[in-house]
């Protein structure tokens, strides 16, 4: 039996990387639109994957919630978001602490984003986009950043706000000639770059929903090396 993607136990099932619910159901769509087609999917045991549902589900709402997304991701929000609010009021509880504020000169809203937990789900899409390529398991860690997690209260959020833009545009560029993967890149697609150097593997990954919901990933001893 295979292993599971993120650790020692049997992969009874097959987990969908990202989560399949980020990916709009039939329903949800024009006819003749799908865009569920040739999806990753990565041995998983029970824990990393009946188990997260609502995980995903928080990973769903954060990444449509984004100001600045496409026409799927509002899709995404009106239907099946709305849905999910509509079936579970207490569901509101992630838009934690919801406010106005101004981005680019642009008034809209801001809520407090539960990094510790964003930052989890990356990384088991980061593990399981790695699985899938190469096989094996990562057993390194990931440092997980995202533009779409800007600060917005604290002590001098600007200067955290920019270093995360400008790592983000130097894993970007890192990563221009590499091939953009993914088969509905309307929805998600990907590039990534694993290698070898100063004895020590590196793995460099950016993710992107909707277009424009975009997250890195990266082994630390590389990402210091670079920045």
């Amino acid at each position: 039996m295979t292993q599971c993607y993120m650790c020692n136990s049997d992969g009874i099932s097959k987990e969908h990387v990202p989560p399949l619910c980020i990916f709009p159901e039939s329903k949800d769509l024009p006819p003749g639109i799908n865009y569920r087609k040739n999806l990753i999917k990565v041995p998983a045991c029970k824990e990393h994957n009946l188990k997260k549902s609502s995980n995903d589900e928080y990973l769903l709402f954060v990444t449509v919630s984004n100001w600045n997304t496409n026409d799927i991701g509002l899709r995404q929000w009106r239907t099946k978001v709305l849905r999910a609010i509509a079936k579970r009021n207490s569901k509101l509880e992630i838009f934690n602490n919801l406010r106005t504020v101004r981005v680019d000169n642009m008034l809209t809203g801001a809520f407090d984003l539960d990094f510790d937990r964003f930052s989890n789900e990356m990384d088991m899409v980061s593990r399981g986009i790695f699985f899938h390529h190469f096989g094996k398991q990562w057993f390194g860690s990931f440092d997980i950043s995202s533009p779409a997690a800007i600060k917005t209260i604290g002590p001098d959020p600007s200067r955290y706000n920019e270093r995360v833009v400008l790592l983000i545009d130097m894993i970007s560029r890192k990563l221009e000639q590499e091939p953009i993967r993914g088969e509905n890149p309307e929805v998600f697609k990907y590039r990534y770059q694993y290698g070898f150097e100063e004895n020590e593997h590196y793995f460099i990954l950016q993710m992107v929903f909707y277009e424009y919901f975009i997250v890195s990933s990266s082994s630390p001893s590389h990402r210091k090396k670079d920045t």
